[in-house]
């Protein structure tokens, strides 16, 4: 019985699948950006960030302006990341293409990961919205993506601190005052 349990000890770490291995911290998180490079994020210690899911179809949302010139404005003490998604743009019976996601315009300066799963909580949600949906990662409290540029802000801690909704713009002042807090 005992060498059953030190057996299951021993290979349990391995029986866990690399997606369920959620870091402890944002500084351990990595993802690739939309032009497949790397987007590092223990290379923003001591800043903001701000997450936020945009649409990745919709490139002339008004938000995408508001969140650059929020970036521009800040950009010494926040990095602002968008994680391009297509939770919200799937067509029934099909999807959209993407395969020029790379060479595509958008109209900001601030990086943009590859296509990524917000929505829900399966096997395809990615590592990094595991982390700020749940509580018992993050130490925020449990959340759930409803919308296009639903947005996360981290201290420069590196804790999750708030979560504005998508009528929430960049602009705003709610937001604005949790930025420059």
């Amino acid at each position: 019985m005992r060498l059953r349990f030190a057996l299951l000890f021993i290979f349990l770490p391995f029986l866990v699948s690399a997606k369920d291995r959620i870091p402890k911290t944002i500084y351990e998180f990595k993802v690739k950006d939309r032009f497949g490079k790397t987007i590092d994020f223990s290379k923003f210690k001591g800043k903001k960030i701000l997450i936020v899911n945009t649409p990745a179809m919709n490139v002339n949302a008004p938000q995408y302006a508001e969140l650059e010139s929020l970036y521009q404005k800040h950009k010494n003490n926040l990095v602002i990341v968008g994680f391009l998604i297509e939770d919200f743009s799937k067509l029934p019976g099909g999807k959209i293409d993407l395969t020029n996601l790379d060479k595509r315009n958008y109209p900001v300066t601030f990086p943009l990961t590859s296509l990524q799963e917000v929505k829900g909580d399966g096997d395809d949600l990615t590592p990094i919205y595991k982390w700020l949906l749940h509580a018992k990662y993050s130490h925020y409290k449990d959340t759930d993506v409803q919308w296009d540029f639903q947005k996360y802000l981290i201290n420069e801690k590196g804790e999750l601190v708030a979560m504005f909704m998508t009528d929430v713009s960049a602009t705003s002042p709610e937001l604005i005052e949790a930025v420059e807090k």
